[in-house]
């Protein structure tokens, strides 16, 4: 099986921004002529996934994964379909309806946390089966990958086919 494409750089213990790792605290190296220009503030970034069965997913998040899910008029599609905001309201991702299912052969989104393996094993015992990888880019060991940086990071498909990543707050 490939390995997922992961969503953050293990090299730097930093976030991947526009393709080269910036560490927290420190300006980054861009490539020559590369320039890096604000354009606006956030207040948060988000993940959308499609559902097809909302009602599915809804049970997966809050049962399986222990966040909330609730209904959300916000994300109500033409045919009546009410989608889902899934986590506390301050950190979050969407869950929309859809007819088509997610190939979920790269990581679509991730949950932040302060202990994977804690994590992954709470998860676990509620019926959460974690991905496998053995490729040159990632290896995981009972659902658990080492990243290049010393943090750990672990993959999930959801209900709907979605491939979500947990890794350290």
């Amino acid at each position: 099986m490939r390995g997922p494409e992961p969503a953050l750089s293990g090299t730097t213990g930093g976030l991947q921004v526009g393709g080269f790792a910036q560490a927290e605290g420190r300006s980054s190296r861009r490539p020559a002529g590369m320039s890096y220009h604000p354009v606006m503030k956030t207040s948060g970034i988000t993940a959308a996934l499609p559902a097809q069965d909302l009602g599915r997913a809804k049970a997966f998040y809050g049962e399986k994964v222990g966040l909330q899910a609730l209904e959300s008029q916000f994300l109500k599609a033409r045919d009546g379909q009410v989608g889902l905001m899934v986590g506390d309201g301050v950190n979050q991702l969407f869950v929309y309806p859809a007819r088509v299912r997610s190939p979920g052969e790269f990581t679509q989104a991730v949950i932040h946390v302060t202990d994977v393996r804690a994590a992954v094993e709470e998860m676990r015992g509620r019926g959460v089966e974690f991905e496998e990888y053995d490729t040159p880019e990632t290896r995981t060991e009972n659902g658990v990958a080492r990243l290049p940086g010393g943090g750990e990071a672990a993959w999930f498909k959801d209900s709907e086919g979605n491939l979500v990543g947990v890794v350290p707050a």
